[in-house]
């Protein structure tokens, strides 16, 4: 079995409310391995983000422990790459600007920081581009620049943050086909929050379902499709009857 990368362990996570303090994670542990793909899904409030803040650093467990490449960290801040729903772009930045962000946030030299992101331009389809601003770009390509500004955090662990929601439906079955090449490219670890069934399907070996509050474990299914994978495979008889067992758990959590 391959080495867990991000691991919690016991880890409980609650919030201020007006005068009130709410639980939303109670003694949550859970491994994810090296060169996984996950998925999470769950209702809006159910506690998603919040695992993406608190493996970052944004957020501090009130107990329990995070592991990053089998090492606790308190201070997670920059050791994982980030890609968020919005791209966040600087509009005042060209497109190399943007994206040389991470390696001037670290320190590297110009030289070598120049070498990364023309070499990622090229690899992301982008070259040509480099002089262009965010407001030049279609909505595809600038999630391809924020994508190559999380590979450029150096991190193995990538957190996508609904990265593909308000692209158009074509757009959004482009870009989840490119993001599956290059994450069979590169090997890195992903996390990647969706609403969107389907997506989480066709994308991940597993998916993390939050279906109580305060989440005390994460139910787990294991995405019966072998790899490399195509659309026509969301079709089979077990995946659609996954994708109805999923949509269910979904709905029981709604209703509550």
């Amino acid at each position: 079995m391959s080495k867990a990368v991000l691991e919690f362990k016991d880890v409980s996570f609650q919030y201020q409310e007006t005068d009130k303090s709410i639980d939303l994670l109670d003694s949550l542990h859970f491994r994810v391995f090296d060169g996984e793909f996950i998925s999470i899904i769950g209702a809006s409030g159910s506690g998603k983000s919040t695992l993406f803040r608190l493996i970052t650093g944004l957020e501090q467990p009130v107990s329990g422990s995070i592991h990053i490449n089998g090492e606790q960290r308190p201070n997670r801040l920059g050791s994982v790459g980030y890609m968020p729903q919005q791209d966040l772009l600087m509009p005042w930045r060209t497109i190399y600007e943007n994206a040389v962000l991470p390696l001037e946030i670290k320190g590297v030299s110009k030289q070598d920081a120049h070498q990364q992101v023309v070499k990622g331009l090229k690899e992301f389809g982008l070259s040509g581009y480099e002089q262009n601003y965010p407001s030049d770009l279609s909505g595809g390509m600038k999630q391809r620049v924020s994508f190559l500004r999380a590979v450029l955090s150096g991190s193995n662990i990538l957190l996508l943050d609904e990265p593909f929601s308000a692209l158009d439906a074509m757009t959004k079955l482009s870009m989840q086909e490119w993001l599956l090449a290059q994450w069979e490219k590169r090997g890195q670890t992903i996390l990647f929050i969706t609403h969107d069934v389907n997506e989480a399907l066709f994308l991940s070996d597993r998916i993390f379902i939050l279906t109580e509050r305060p989440v005390k474990q994460l139910k787990e299914a294991v995405v019966p499709m072998n790899r490399p994978r195509t659309l026509s495979g969301l079709h089979a008889p077990e995946v659609t009857k996954m994708k109805e067992q999923l949509i269910e758990q979904l709905r029981e959590r709604i209703s509550l």
